[in-house]
């Protein structure tokens, strides 16, 4: 017996439903629309389907006034960004995502402009992407009253797939079953709507994976005269209205009765997925190397800051190093990269120079973070020499395990080059940035944090470690990065209205000299846990650089886990 709507008030629900311009997206767009959402967002990568799409649910139901179609390809990861910071910035609210659009290209391999299969992108990596860029909004609209819903169209031939880990992308070829890559990509919406629904339990929000019933729409878009009509027989035999799907594939996630979470259903009813959905092991590794995917981005090769003026500190070491070469590519308007030793300050200039010839306005600059004076002058100096800044890293740091060490300032040296300094460093070049930024040139100031603040605590009788070094190891530390996430955070409402965004920042787990002060014994668990995690110096470079170049991040205040706003 097929499934059967109820009447459903949707009137305080926003609601994202991709995949609407064809098929059973377009039933369940009118669908929706017919029960008066709040608003209702409907992604179209084609404008003029769009229009169609507006135009049939005006002529089938009239409800169409708080229904909006925005641009968005899930072909294109950069597009998925920019329709998510847009909704974020003008909408703010979501209690429904429906990721429902999806491709099948038989046994063809068609790349994206990111240069990964098309299949593996818009089923999987795009949704994928799409869900934790909003997943914030989520939480924050959803309640126990009005508990917010992720839902993601699969199929039935999740059945049969499986997930290869040395083909996901199809680096080997495509598989010689004409549904197979289609298959894999099913299954994993099936587990990432699982794991999220573990990952979401306490948060009133429920997950869903959906078979929708076999129906003929345009989701085949690459295979054949031959392959079309084979689908069209076996629709013929087997397949359902377009209308019963999309009825089926609302039907679990609009249903007050239903309080499941990360289950599938096969035509509006709950069943057993593929059993290779309950391997935790496939489940973790999918999620990791999906997450992994999204963070391996590359900073645009065009990005032009020729009318910026920048300061990035601790760049004679690790990452930073790379940061200022990187930096240094961009052809700046002036790089001041402050140095403490004079002759480490010369090597990262060599360094710069051998490596991409872009040093002519790169200078080399004394400052000591350990001198709370030595952070006077260098800004001093920089006011009445230079005057202007665009952007301002706060990138240095050292590690300091169960030690108090004093700087000349009689402060913790970890406190003090940490946060203290920053923080004066930023305080002390604030109204030359505010004088210097404008709309079509905004400022940033950014600070260097590192996934050690979750551990930290702001113990406000031992701030300065006057009570001593704490037991636990690098306690001290993640205390001084919880204290970057504070500053740029607190600075983000500060400056709200001044044309300067904020930043906080993990870069990775990277080998770096940052806790050369620490004991042989320290040093040797922390290279441990480094070689388990390691990524690259330049990678680490780059995704402290990525949001903060990034022309499509307006957000300000945020924390980035290695690019990915946490």
């Amino acid at each position: 017996m097929p499934v059967k709507l109820g009447t459903n008030d949707l009137s305080r629900h926003v609601i994202i439903l991709t995949g609407a311009t064809d098929g059973i997206g377009k039933e369940m767009a009118r669908i929706l629309a017919g029960f008066n959402p709040k608003r209702l967002i409907l992604p179209a990568r084609n404008k003029e389907k769009g229009n169609n799409l507006l135009e049939y649910i005006k002529s089938s139901n009239g409800n169409s006034n708080n229904v909006e179609i925005w641009e968005m390809d899930l072909a294109d990861l950069q597009s998925v960004k920019n329709f998510a910071n847009k909704f974020i910035n003008e909408v703010g609210e979501l209690h429904i995502l429906i990721n429902n659009a999806g491709i099948w290209n038989n046994k063809e391999i068609i790349k994206t402009k990111d240069n990964l299969e098309s299949q593996f992108q818009v089923n999987h990596l795009a949704p994928f992407l799409l869900t934790l860029l909003l997943l914030d909004t989520i939480k924050k609209s959803a309640s126990v009253e009005l508990p917010g819903k992720i839902a993601f169209t699969s199929s039935r031939s999740q059945g049969y797939g499986k997930i290869d880990f040395d083909n996901l992308n199809l680096e080997k070829g495509a598989y010689f079953g004409p549904f197979h890559g289609y298959a894999n990509t099913k299954l994993m919406n099936v587990i990432i709507a699982q794991e999220l629904g573990r990952i979401l339990q306490n948060e009133n929000i429920t997950t869903y994976s959906l078979h929708p019933g076999i129906i003929l729409t345009n989701i085949s878009n690459a295979k054949g005269v031959f392959m079309e009509f084979v689908v069209k027989i076996a629709t013929k035999i087997i397949g359902i209205s377009t209308e019963q799907g999309a009825i089926n594939t609302l039907y679990p996630v609009l249903s007050p009765e239903n309080k499941e979470t990360g289950k599938y259903y096969h035509e509006g009813i709950e069943k057993e997925p593929n059993e290779i959905a309950n391997d935790q092991e496939v489940v973790k590794k999918l999620w990791d190397i999906s997450e992994k995917m999204l963070k391996d981005l590359k900073l645009d090769n065009n990005c032009d800051l020729s009318r910026h003026v920048i300061i990035l500190t601790g760049a004679t070491d690790g990452f930073g190093k790379d940061m200022a070469r990187i930096l240094a590519g961009f052809n700046p308007k002036k790089l001041i990269l402050p140095a403490r030793n004079k002759e480490k300050g010369n090597n990262l200039l060599e360094y710069i120079k051998s490596s991409n010839g872009h040093a002519n306005n790169v200078e080399i600059w004394e400052m000591d973070l350990a001198d709370l004076q030595s952070v006077k002058n260098f800004a001093n100096k920089f006011i009445n020499e230079i005057g202007e800044l665009h952007i301002l890293f706060n990138n240095a740091g050292i590690m300091i395990n169960n030690q108090v060490i004093k700087t000349k300032d009689n402060l913790e040296l970890q406190f003090q080059v940490n946060h203290l300094a920053p923080f004066l460093l930023t305080l002390l070049l604030l109204d030359t940035i505010k004088k210097s930024v404008s709309a079509e040139l905004p400022g940033k100031i950014a600070f260097t944090s590192s996934g050690a603040q979750r551990k930290g605590i702001i113990d406000f009788d031992n701030l300065n470690l006057e009570k001593g070094a704490y037991l636990r190891p690098l306690q001290g530390y993640s205390n001084t990065k919880l204290m970057n996430v504070i500053v740029a955070k607190e600075l983000s409402h500060i400056v709200q209205n001044e044309n300067i965004t904020t930043y906080s920042l993990h870069p990775g787990v990277i080998q770096s000299n940052i806790g050369h002060m620490n004991s042989g014994i320290s040093n040797f668990f922390l290279g441990l846990f480094v070689k388990m995690y390691e990524i690259t110096s330049e990678q680490g470079a780059t995704n402290t650089l990525y949001p903060v170049l990034s022309p499509d991040n307006k957000e300000t205040g945020k924390y980035y886990h290695e690019v990915l706003v946490k």
